[in-house]
């Protein structure tokens, strides 16, 4: 157990900054996976699925077994629960909870986007990486972007409940009855 005045709570920039090395990494993995199609569009479907629930799944078990992802371990954060013991998974899913809920519209839009291209179309788009963004973009349902305002809208709010929690805890933190520490509490 951790005693109350030897917690240094993870700031903002170190949390930012561990979940922007998390996203590059989770980027490269996209870029890797995007050429596993081959122009199928059918096998593409199930890419997007998989890459849709890629950040929610890392997360839930680099947490759950580490407390903390590669970002974070660079950045020497960790994530532990309110009484700075391991989260396990239970509470690891009931943090990434959120990130489940955020990425169901970038699958579904896409999934929406990909339905109306036809095989051929697809396999000469796959062929123009460049195009093929703008295509999908192009073709997202009207209620792709209102839904992207809405996350923008919750993130800024999770930054704000984050400077206004005295253990420095956002949204998901909450949910999970977590807390981001510095490593060196734990020494």
């Amino acid at each position: 157990m951790l005693e109350e005045n030897s917690i240094i709570y993870s700031g903002y920039w170190r949390r930012l900054s561990g979940h922007v090395l998390d996203v590059i990494f989770i980027v490269v993995f996209f870029w890797i996976t995007d050429s596993l199609s081959g122009g199928i569009k059918s096998l593409a479907a199930l890419i997007v699925v998989f890459q849709g629930m890629t950040y929610y799944l890392y997360t839930l078990f680099f947490h759950a077994s580490y407390g903390q992802t590669f970002g974070k371990r660079i950045m020497g954060i960790k994530v532990v629960s309110d009484d700075g013991k391991p989260i396990g998974f239970q509470k690891s899913f009931r943090r990434n909870i959120p990130l489940f809920f955020e990425s169901l519209p970038w699958i579904i839009g896409t999934l929406f986007a990909l339905s109306q291209i036809s095989n051929e179309q697809f396999h000469s788009l796959f062929l123009q990486p460049k195009l093929y963004s703008i295509t999908l973009e192009s073709l997202r349902p009207d209620w792709h972007n209102t839904v992207q305002i809405v996350f923008a809208a919750l993130i800024f709010m999770e930054l704000m409940i984050m400077f206004i929690t005295k253990k420095r805890q956002t949204i998901h933190d909450l949910i999970g009855s977590t807390i981001v520490i510095r490593n060196s509490t734990l020494k």
